[in-house]
């Protein structure tokens, strides 16, 4: 397998500009980047990448933390195979126990509401489903009355 732009066909390409990446996988490589630069390795197998906690993924990482973290106030939960999670297999958590216990599926013009404030509080009690609409004008309204007692 080489890698090479897409615009100039493999065969055409002297030998003296292609070289083995230095990890030993037997991939072909350009000997300069775009930038002229030497390259010794394809992207993502210098030994010091391959070796970093960046490249070790899942319980391998030594900054894993069971798959959660907190994004903007709300906490992300890993849930790789779930319907409703992002690309990186991230869902927010409220939208999940909200899912959950309603036995639905949030559409793209839903939200899930903390009816507290605290979007840290996932409890099935704190949750309340609504559109994007709606729940702009009940943030609209609660902001004219002031901040919740």
């Amino acid at each position: 397998m080489l890698e090479h732009r897409k615009y100039r066909p493999v065969e055409t390409i002297p030998n003296n500009y292609l070289k083995d990446c230095l990890c030993g996988c037997g991939i072909k490589i350009w000997h300069w980047d775009k930038f002229h630069q030497t390259r010794y390795y394809v992207i993502g197998h210098s030994p010091k990448f391959r070796n970093s906690p960046w490249h070790q993924t899942g319980t391998n990482n030594p900054n894993w933390n069971g798959g959660r973290f907190i994004h903007r106030g709300y906490i992300y939960i890993y849930k790789p195979n779930y319907h409703s999670s992002h690309k990186s297999g991230y869902v927010a958590e409220h939208v999940f126990v909200w899912q959950e216990a309603n036995k639905a599926v949030m559409l793209k013009w839903g939200v899930v509401h903390h009816i507290n404030g605290i979007k840290t509080d996932n409890s099935i009690g704190n949750l309340e489903g609504m559109t994007n609409s709606n729940h702009m004008k009940l943030h609209r309204s609660l902001r004219l009355k002031g901040p919740i007692p």
